[in-house]
This record gives C-alpha cells, sequence and structure tokens, in this order.
C-alpha cells in the first residue's frame, strides 16, 4: 500500500509500475499474506498477471442445493448481511445488480445508492435504487476493461457494502 499511496502522491498511474515496484509486488502478491491479494490485483490490471486461487472443496451435486448454501453461508455470522449478486462478473455491456433480504431497514423504506469506481478511486458511475426496488441493470460498456470497486449504501444509514466488479471487451 506504501507503494501505492506513493503512486498517487506523485500523479503516477498503475500502468507505470517501475521494475523495481514490480519485483516488490510481485514478492508481495506471492507472500500469502493480507495484503498478498491487494498486490495481485495491482499486477492484474496493469500487467496481466494471474495467481491462482486455492478454494475449498463444495461437497454439493446439485447446483440449487450449492447456491443455497452459498447464500445461507455468505448471510451466517451477520444477521443484517446483505446477500447481493452482480450479474455477470465480469461484465461486458450490461450489469445486473441485486440486493437481498435480510437488511436492518427493508428495501421498501429507503433509497439505495450505487457507485462505481476505478481502482484509483475515480468515480465512473453512480446511480439509485428507488424506494422498493431491489434489482437494476446498468450499463458498463462504455467503461475500458478493467477492475472497478462497485459499492452500494442504503440511506439514513443503512446497510452497505464493496464488491469488485470486472469489466472485459
Amino acid at each position: 500500500m506504501k507503494i501505492y499511496a506513493n503512486w498517487r502522491q506523485i500523479g503516477r498511474t498503475i500502468f507505470e509500475i517501475t521494475p523495481e515496484e514490480e519485483t516488490q509486488l510481485l514478492a508481495i502478491a506471492n507472500s500469502h499474506t493480507a495484503t498478498a491479494y491487494k498486490a495481485q490485483s495491482l499486477l492484474f490490471v496493469s500487467r496481466g498477471y494471474e495467481f491462482t486461487v486455492n478454494l475449498p472443496e463444495l461437497d454439493f451435486v446439485n447446483w440449487s442445493n450449492w447456491q443455497t448454501a452459498f447464500k445461507n453461508a455468505a448471510a451466517s455470522g451477520n444477521p443484517n448481511r446483505v446477500v447481493s449478486t452482480f450479474y455477470p462478473n465480469p461484465a461486458q455491456n450490461k450489469l445486473q445488480i441485486t440486493l437481498a433480504a435480510p437488511l436492518p431497514r427493508p428495501l421498501s423504506e429507503v433509497e439505495t445508492s450505487i457507485t462505481l469506481y476505478t481502482l484509483t478511486g475515480q468515480l465512473v458511475l453512480q446511480t439509485q435504487l428507488a424506494p422498493g426496488e431491489a434489482s437494476k441493470t446498468v450499463s458498463v460498456g462504455h467503461l475500458p476493461a478493467g477492475i472497478y470497486v462497485c459499492r452500494w449504501q442504503q440511506a439514513a444509514g443503512g446497510a452497505s457494502g464493496y464488491i469488485k466488479v470486472a469489466v472485459v471487451r
């Protein structure tokens, strides 16, 4: 993160990595630490590096059982956690954003804002879910290929969350 902060301070982008910084980021990316994923993301976007992700084995044969188990696992431990889907991800032209209960405040009561940012923090898209609206399709066809961060937040101190979204061409 110090490398990234230094880039922003001197006005460089992630596409202007020096060979020394690339070596440092590769060491961090392969370190299996908490910051490894961030270094992997920077290297993926800037240089196209791909890293192996080891996911746990799933015991489910039936797709619907797997979906139910995933949603239950995502919501477990926090009764106010929102299960959200962003489909397709990666997206080419359109992205369907759906929020599902439970929420501290029902979707029918409050407006929810959705904002999409580049990895450097530049706002590239902003839209709203009206009260009672749980889903929205947004156009991402005008955006360059890359990784974006989508933030959704209910008005008046309601629930909020982030998800990474990939746009491909």
